[in-house]
């Protein structure tokens, strides 16, 4: 789903042309704040993006370690996380999280129990009047991506493993990955297969209800 009016600590920063925040994991962290680790991404200067996130004032800490010029990744701590705290207090979690990148919404992907819960998480986001577009929602499937395989994936294709020419091999990828390359191989396999069949099964079933 897309996100829009919401912020917790990247206004700041915040500049769609060259800047891509994506939280990859994070848990409640004192009484209303969040423990968050994340992975920062811009064209400018990482160390102005990292003093800049540093300096806002829901921030309680951070911790960061830089890639290059350009990649960090790290811990950031927050004083009042409502909105993740309300995700955080229903039986699920997210498992893509963009807080700001290339467009004018965070692209949020999440995966809840229940019709009951994603019912109550919208209420929690109109209270706090953040609008949300839901994208698309779904059941859990065999075909559905693992964690893991999510998160591979999506970094092989930030990362340009996925276009021609390549702009990084498996060897690299794996490196950056900290995993073997034989691993890594595996894990995108398995992964395509499932992106693959899932698209061919919703082609079959798109067809079947145009020609009902």
């Amino acid at each position: 789903m897309d996100v829009d009016g919401w912020d917790e600590w990247t206004n700041d920063v915040h500049s769609k042309e060259n800047l891509n925040i994506r939280v990859v994991g994070c848990k409640p962290h004192s009484s209303s704040g969040m423990l968050q680790y994340v992975e920062i991404s811009t064209k400018g200067n990482i160390d102005d993006v990292i003093s800049k996130i540093r300096a806002n004032p829901n921030v309680e800490d951070s911790e960061f370690t830089k890639t290059d010029n350009s990649r960090a990744s790290g811990l950031v701590i927050t004083k009042n996380s409502p909105l993740c705290r309300s995700i955080s207090d229903k039986p699920g979690f997210c498992t893509t999280c963009l807080l700001s990148g290339d467009s004018q919404h965070n692209h949020w992907r999440i995966t809840l129990s229940g019709d009951d819960s994603f019912k109550s998480l919208l209420s929690d986001l109109d209270e706090m009047g953040v609008s949300v577009n839901v994208r698309d929602s779904r059941t859990l499937q065999n075909g559905t991506l693992t964690f893991d395989q999510d998160k591979i994936i999506r970094v092989a294709h930030d990362q340009g493993y996925f276009e021609f020419p390549r702009k990084v091999n498996l060897t690299a990828l794996a490196e950056r990955l900290h995993m073997s390359k034989s691993n890594l191989e595996e894990i995108l396999r398995r992964a395509e297969h499932k992106i693959v069949a899932n698209y061919s099964k919703r082609g079959n079933e798109n067809h079947l209800s145009t020609t009902k």
